[in-house]
């Protein structure tokens, strides 16, 4: 089945921009484990057709611009009706953060390009493999699960013994899956640290109950571990370019990912972690090099 009107017309060798002033240069992607949003008018097909096949390839698509977006992809038509300084507003964002995160605006071209290299095939295999280290997580223990206000609690001590701050409050919940699917909305740095108390949730629920969560779960503990992940890389980027020396700056962003990789514990070894962690690695590296 075809997706897009001209992806087989697409010259890999001679691709051309309008308005590249602002676009990253970027020559092709990998889809699966990144964040993408769409902006424009697309040459290639509808909007919501290019969404699904980046889906299918293993990306995530959001609404809006946000501090884990990837790349924004502008469509072609925008590209070539643009006035001079008129970006719209997701652009305007983009610029806006692309220095503080790892977010990049790349044209519709490279996109294409991308999917059309072969190097990305449609899978599922970060979630599954997320979600079967999730499966083999401990659950805290000794906690009553039949008092969901137990688990502000748990959070109370962790947050006391550990010195971090914990977003969290004495209410109520309807269900086991309600309280799991709310604590995998919260943006947290340490994900080990509460991952073991939604696996507790996880094994009161029924086994018809698990199998109607399941997909959903995965899904949500993928985009749980990216927000993490974020939010250390935000972190972990002040902390190097605070240092002035080029050698300190290497030296503190080895120790920054030594101890991440140690907060994520088994998740680390996943392939979603792992490249998230090597792309951030590989761009710091570079910023240090050229300044």
């Amino acid at each position: 089945m075809k997706h897009y009107q001209d992806l087989d017309e697409i010259n890999e060798k001679e691709i051309k921009f309008t308005r590249n002033d602002i676009f990253d240069d970027v020559e092709e992607i990998e889809i699966g484990g990144n964040f993408f949003v769409l902006t424009g008018t697309f040459t290639s097909g509808k909007r919501k057709d290019i969404e699904n096949i980046i889906k299918q390839f293993g990306g995530k698509v959001q609404s809006k611009i946000t501090k884990s977006t990837d790349y924004l992809v502008v469509g072609e038509v925008t590209t070539r009706d643009w006035k001079y300084g008129n970006y719209g507003t997701k652009i305007e964002k983009a610029l806006e953060w692309r220095n503080q995160t790892s977010l990049k605006i790349i044209p519709e071209q490279v996109l294409m390009k991308s999917l059309k290299s072969g190097n990305e095939k449609p899978h599922t295999e970060y979630l599954e493999e997320i979600f079967n280290v999730f499966l083999k997580i401990e659950p805290i223990e000794k906690v009553d699960l039949n008092t969901y206000e137990v688990f502000s609690e748990v959070d109370k001590e962790l947050s006391e013994e550990l010195g971090i701050t914990v977003y969290s409050s004495y209410e109520n919940f309807e269900s086991y899956q309600e309280f799991i699917l709310r604590k995998l909305n919260a943006k947290v740095k340490f994900p080990m640290f509460y991952l073991p108390i939604v696996k507790a949730a996880y094994e009161k629920l029924s086994s018809e109950e698990k199998n109607k969560l399941n997909q959903k779960l995965k899904e949500k503990l993928e985009s749980y571990l990216k927000n993490s992940l974020t939010l250390n890389f935000k972190d972990i980027r002040n902390y190097v370019f605070s240092a002035k020396k080029q050698q300190t700056k290497i030296r503190r962003l080895e120790n920054a990912l030594t101890n991440l990789i140690e907060n994520f514990g088994p998740f680390s070894n996943t392939n979603f972690v792992y490249k998230q962690i090597e792309k951030f690695k590989n761009e710091i590296e570079n910023e240090i090099e050229s300044h």
